[in-house]
């Protein structure tokens, strides 16, 4: 049906000497498969019809219910590892790092953790994926720095000479605020040697 609608829009239209010819792009949604309500599938075929448009015109286009909750639900988790960072919902834990031969803990590597006020701790592996390549990857990252720093002054006022050494995303480390920000954040620490932070 939809290969005939088109068809039948880029039929030639004789208009006296004039031959006219136009075409097409179509969105699609379906419901039930789409199960939003009138406007929403009307916005849903429109978003389609854009993407048959940009893939060349005289086309049609179904729109992806699955990717669309997809984006929505990456969004969604955005706006709440924001919303965390500023209820300080997340914690750097600790592991150790040991000189074998000596048996002496010579450092730690900082691993954040989320604890949610819902689903209690969560690992990285569950969260930290969907900040990677984004601007809240920034906000994450420049908040381990500072936790650890903090948590390296507190150490060096017990009179422990530790390393810390914590996980840098790419995106983040690219940032052209990357290096001004590390050294304000450095500067927040006059008493602590910057030597003792590592960048992984």
């Amino acid at each position: 049906v939809l290969q005939r609608l088109l068809l039948a829009a880029a039929e030639p239209v004789l208009l006296g000497d004039l031959t006219l010819q136009v075409s097409a792009s179509i969105g699609v949604t379906l419901y039930p498969q789409d199960p939003v309500d009138a406007d929403q599938l009307i916005r849903h075929a429109d978003q389609a019809m854009y993407v048959a448009k940009q893939g060349g015109k005289n086309r049609y286009h179904f729109f992806d219910v699955a990717r669309d909750s997809a984006v929505r639900a990456h969004g969604e988790t955005l706006d709440q590892i924001t919303r965390a960072l500023g209820r300080q919902e997340f914690e750097l834990f600790y592991q150790p790092k040991v000189n074998m031969r000596s048996g002496t803990v010579f450092g730690a590597e900082a691993l954040i953790r989320w604890r949610h006020p819902n689903h209690g701790l969560l690992a990285p592996g569950t969260f930290l994926p969907s900040v990677q390549n984004h601007p809240v990857s920034v906000l994450v990252g420049e908040w381990v720095i500072r936790s650890a720093l903090m948590q390296l002054a507190e150490w060096a006022r017990a009179g422990m000479t530790l390393h810390v050494s914590v996980n840098v995303e790419a995106y983040h480390l690219l940032h052209e605020a990357f290096v001004p920000t590390l050294r304000d954040l450095l500067a927040e620490f006059p008493d602590l040697d910057p030597g003792r932070l590592t960048l992984e």
